[in-house]
């Protein structure tokens, strides 16, 4: 069963799992030598036609792997599951302070646009708002690492080079017990993700929404199916920093619409995304793929 976060890709490096399902030794030189030609794309449509199944995490991804790899049976969605923890009771009217607490969660990559959400805490009062950046330089292999850490240090010197430097701050790694923190003192979660070739869903806005943050986000990739503008997060363009700070500003100045937002999102995530729930979907692919085999 090959589970697929990125579609079309059905994994980032084919060859390192395909390793573990190749028949002899001779199909794995084989496929070997086709990704040293970067013949990638036929080592995973082979690998797409020889799985029992393909999980995706939205139908979109279902649609855009079988668009790139041909039609065949057993495509499920499975949505991203998460451990729910109890909600803050109190709204965001009752714990407000004067200093309006922004995060962006995630690894640094180009495509996660978080130089558009510099750009428009830039345009923010200065001394309103506070924004923590948390997230590694995404390193799939040694070049993209290198390219990603450039990145991320091109983001702290842009951030740096203007008179809000003091708004905002960067954390590398954070263990569990931080990620916990963190989410529990922030006011709002932005995702301000660009357009990309890839169709992914995002683990972080389930993890804001199990929260009841606030959620910030752009309408790309598959997220319009896991929220809906005005009802579960508050959805701008990508690459807009006028309308992303306009939007942070709309939510600051009326907690009773982020209390609304974020008790939607985290009804939504008991709902579709607690773990017992996507589990139990998970178990009913493989006995239905059990049942194929009798």
């Amino acid at each position: 069963v090959l589970t697929v976060h990125d579609p079309p890709a059905l994994v980032g490096e084919p060859l390192h799992v395909l390793q573990n399902i190749l028949i002899n030794e001779e199909v794995a030189i084989l496929a070997s030598e086709l990704w040293r030609r970067d013949h990638s794309f036929f080592i995973e449509k082979w690998a797409y036609h020889q799985a029992d199944a393909v999980i995706s995490l939205s139908e979109q991804g279902i649609a855009r792997i079988r668009e790139q790899f041909g039609p065949r049976n057993h495509l499920f969605m499975l949505p991203h599951g998460i451990d729910i923890p109890k909600l803050n009771k109190s709204s965001h009217k009752d714990r407000r302070s004067s200093l309006g607490r922004l995060l962006y969660f995630g690894y640094l990559h180009p495509d996660k646009g978080v130089e558009t959400l510099i750009k428009a805490v830039q345009q923010l009062e200065e001394g309103t708002y506070h924004l923590t950046i948390a997230g590694e330089a995404y390193k799939v292999n040694d070049e993209g690492a290198l390219q990603n850490e450039r990145y991320r240090q091109d983001l702290i010197k842009q951030a740096n080079s203007s008179t809000h430097r003091n708004m905002i701050q960067f954390l590398d790694f954070v263990s569990d017990e931080e990620v916990s923190v963190l989410f529990q003192q922030s006011d709002m979660l932005i995702l301000p993700y660009r357009k990309s070739s890839v169709l992914s869903a995002s683990g972080v806005l389930v993890q804001g929404m199990s929260y009841g943050l606030p959620i910030i986000t752009t309408d790309v990739r598959a997220i319009t199916e896991y929220v809906q503008h005005g009802s579960t997060a508050w959805l701008v363009p990508p690459d807009s920093p006028n309308e992303l700070a306009v939007a942070i500003q709309r939510l600051w100045e009326n907690p009773d619409i982020m209390d609304r937002i974020g008790l939607a999102a985290y009804n939504k995530c008991i709902q579709r995304f607690n773990w017992t729930k996507v589990a139990s979907q998970a178990v009913d692919v493989y006995l239905q793929l059990l049942k194929l085999r009798q």
